[in-house]
Order: structure tokens, then sequence, then C-alpha cells
């Protein structure tokens, strides 16, 4: 029996495809010695072109801390050296593998740049735009009830008639619910995909529960029954990738309206904060490939994770997040299983 169990246990190791091993952060055997940043370049991409694995950049950014303390010290026209021997990043080909002493002193540095991407920033801006919030939010969320003038629609500078308690809040954003974010497994509804389309402020407070607001800014029209949730900012250098905690759950919606998600596409999960996901969460669309039994071996019916996709979660709720597609090597759709990735990527 014991032989039967070790002949299996090799016969899983010789057949297992290499994408399902664990993954690292370590550099591609085809990646070159140097990277000359230039205008346009983010994070991801640079990393891409460096590391098994883009998302985790950052865990070899932080063991260049002494050397790059903060994203905005890099530039377009530096030169980005990779020390292959301790996996470091560098900015200055002789620092890789040496010490630099250096005494006290003042030191200052224009910031001459904004702050380096992770992502594109148009795609940061859309991403910036589309929320998620809890399937019954809005129930009592203060609409759009009325335009100036008999208007149809309203754009930056018009004033709109807002109807709904506002809570001491003064500053909002204006949001169009788009779709229900299901759960593919029981069809509860678990959240609404949001876009937002402007930004209001508060002018003047109605005793009739019709209060007047202007619009501070439009990205499109907006609609009567469009709704208003207080205004938040967010930065795209706060989704800074890190592994997740063991999770499995599944592909819910894809926000453009097709059955097949691409790379920059939205997607929605069946999980969120209650599962320990967080904005900057990496998980893997993972598909399970069986293992074929050689000629001469026992049947096997032994199916492996294969991941297919890297997805970046930007937007969480209780119990659903978005997600974007940041690379895949094969197509998938809703209900296709979402797992964590390797863990012991540090």
């Amino acid at each position: 029996m014991k032989e039967c169990s070790t002949a299996v246990l090799l016969f899983l190791f010789v057949l297992v495809p290499q994408a399902v091993a664990k993954a690292r952060c370590e550099l591609l055997t085809t990646a070159p010695n140097t990277h000359r940043v230039k205008e346009g370049d983010t994070l991801w991409q640079i990393a891409a072109t460096f590391l098994e694995n883009p998302w985790c950049w950052s865990t070899v950014w932080e063991r260049n801390r002494e050397q790059i303390r903060d994203l905005r010290w890099i530039y377009p026209g530096q030169t980005i050296y990779f020390d292959r021997e301790r996996q470091q990043l560098s900015l200055r080909q002789s620092d890789a593998g040496s010490v630099v002493h250096r005494s006290p002193s003042v030191r200052t540095e224009s910031l001459r740049a904004t702050p380096f991407p992770l992502i594109a920033s148009e795609l940061g801006q859309r991403l910036n735009k589309t929320t998620s919030v809890p399937a019954d939010a809005l129930v009592l969320a203060p609409q759009v009830a009325a335009l100036a003038d008999g208007r149809r629609m309203a754009a930056m500078g018009d004033a709109i008639l807002v109807s709904g308690a506002l809570n001491d809040q003064t500053l909002f954003q204006v949001i169009r619910p788009l779709q229900t974010i299901a759960d593919p497994d029981t069809g509860k509804p678990l959240a609404l995909t949001s876009l937002r389309v402007g930004t209001a402020h508060l002018l003047r407070v109605g005793s009739d529960g019709m209060h007047q607001f202007k619009v501070a800014s439009s990205d499109a029209e907006i609609l009567l029954g469009d709704r208003l949730v207080p205004l938040i900012n967010r930065e795209q250098q706060r989704w800074l990738p890190h592994p997740t905690p063991a999770l499995s759950g599944r592909v819910a919606v894809v926000l453009r309206g097709a059955t097949w998600a691409s790379v920059n596409d939205v997607v929605a999960i069946n999980r969120g904060l209650r599962q320990g996901l967080d904005n900057g969460s990496v998980v893997a669309v993972v598909q399970h490939v069986r293992i074929h039994r050689r000629a001469n071996q026992p049947t096997l019916n032994v199916f492996m994770p294969d991941d297919i996709a890297t997805l970046l979660v930007f937007d969480v709720a209780e119990e659903a997040a978005l997600a974007l597609l940041m690379r895949a090597r094969d197509s998938f759709t809703i209900g296709d299983t979402v797992e964590s990735v390797d863990e012991d990527v540090r």
C-alpha cells in the first residue's frame, strides 16, 4: 500500500503543469539587467518586465526601503538596475551589493513628478468612478428630484433639487446604480455596482425636504433619479498589491456586460470585507485542470488548480468586491472560481 501511495505522489509531481507550481517573487530569466524609466511607465509594467508575478513588485520595493523610500523618488529618465544576486532593485548601479555611509545632515529633494502610478492614470480615473454599495444602501439615499428650468439633464455649474435626508453632509458624489451583484451560488443580492457621474455641494437646505445643490463637476449627464452619497476620494497609490487570506469564491459579474472578461475589464466577485479582502488584495481566477494518466499507469481522476488570470481588488463591500483584470492567459466568465494567491509570497 505504501509503495502504491508513493507511486501516485511521484506521478502527480511529474505531471502537474509548471504553471500550477507555487509562484514566487523572482526575476524572470528573460528580464533585462536595466530599465530606463520613461513617461507613461507604471509600476505594474516595470514589474512585469522583471518579475515572475508583476503584482509582487511591492515585495521587491520593501527590500529597498533605504534606497527607494518613496515611489515619488522615481522619475522618467532614471535607470533602474536589478541586482540578480540579491533580488533587489537599485536606482544606481554602484549601489547594488554595496553599503553607503553618510554623516547626519539635512537633505532635501524636490518632488519633480507626480507619484509613480501602479497603473495607467486613465485607467485609474475610470476605476475611481466605479464603486459598489450594499444592496439596500440606496433605499434611503438622497436622489435628484428636479432639474432647473425644466431640463432633462444637468452638468457642471447647474442647480439641482435633491430630496432625502442629508445627515449633516454637504459634499456628495452623484452616482447611478448600474447592476446588481448576485451571488452565483445562492442568487442572493450582495451589492450594487454604480457609476460616479459627478459631484455636488449643498447650497440651501429646504424646509420641505427639497434641498438645493450645485453640480461641482460632471463626468456624465446627471439625470433624475441619480443618487447622492457622501464624497470619498480614493487614490491609485493606496492600491498596494498584497496577498490575501485563504479564500475561495466566484466571479459574479463582468461589468461591461460581456460574457467573457478581458484585460482591463472590471469584474465583481462574491467575496468582500467579511472574507478579509481590502483595497489592493490580489486574487487569481483558477481553472481545475485534469491530470491525465500515462500509459501503463492506474486511472487517476485528479484535478489541479491552474491560475489563468490575476485580479487586483480596488473597491470592497461587506460581501462583494470589484476587481481589475490585470493579466490573463485564458478567458473566463461568470461563475468561474476565484482563489487567493500564494500566501508564501512575501
